[in-house]
């Protein structure tokens, strides 16, 4: 309860400059995008109501949290190549992690086209293939094994690592930390 109270006291100042920023900004241009575009509406111009729409849109685009974390990200994705090229360790770990969600993969593998090039590039494209196959496929032969062992054939077969292949699979194909423990319905 202490620390629920100091984080909530930590961002009060932090949250009150975001909506009040955020409120005389909307404020400021509110009056602005509903004016009528003339006495019969038909001058060429937007309405008020796709006005507001395009500038609620822009808005969804300049969120202060979503630019934050992009930018966050942004930085994970730089620290993940810079290691890369200099630390072998890091590199003999990127060898033998369980590879990635589909989503961050194509990360990775985009940004490499611009962090690395020539050997290292070829080296990193088809390690990280490697792994993301290997693991992609072990992921799959669990699953399968998952939906077998409903069979009652399977009743008293040891479930092995399938026990949790369903939400193990849907983190590696949708995001999420593989540390997290996996999603159980209460």
């Amino acid at each position: 309860m202490r620390q629920a109270s100091a984080f909530r006291g930590r961002l009060s100042g932090h949250t009150d400059e975001i909506f009040s920023s955020s409120l005389s900004i909307f404020l400021r241009h509110f009056p602005n995008l509903h004016k009528k575009s003339g006495a019969n509406g038909n001058t060429g111009k937007k309405t008020g109501d796709s006005q507001v729409h395009e500038w609620t849109a822009a808005r969804d685009k300049s969120c202060f949290i979503c630019k934050r974390m992009e930018d966050e990200f942004a930085c994970y994705i730089s620290t993940f190549f810079f290691m890369y090229k200099k630390d072998e360790a890091f590199r003999q770990k990127a060898r033998e992690c369980k590879g990635f969600c589909i989503s961050h993969f194509g990360d990775l593998m985009e940004q490499a086209e611009t962090e690395l090039s020539g050997e290292q590039l070829t080296q990193f494209v088809s390690d990280m293939d490697r792994v993301m196959e290997e693991n992609l496929t072990r992921i799959q032969e669990e699953l399968d094994w998952f939906v077998d062992k409903f069979d009652y054939r399977n009743k008293d077969a040891d479930w092995g690592n399938s026990r949790d292949a369903l939400q193990r699979t849907m983190q590696k194909l949708h995001g999420g930390y593989p540390a997290d423990a996996t999603y159980r319905h209460k």
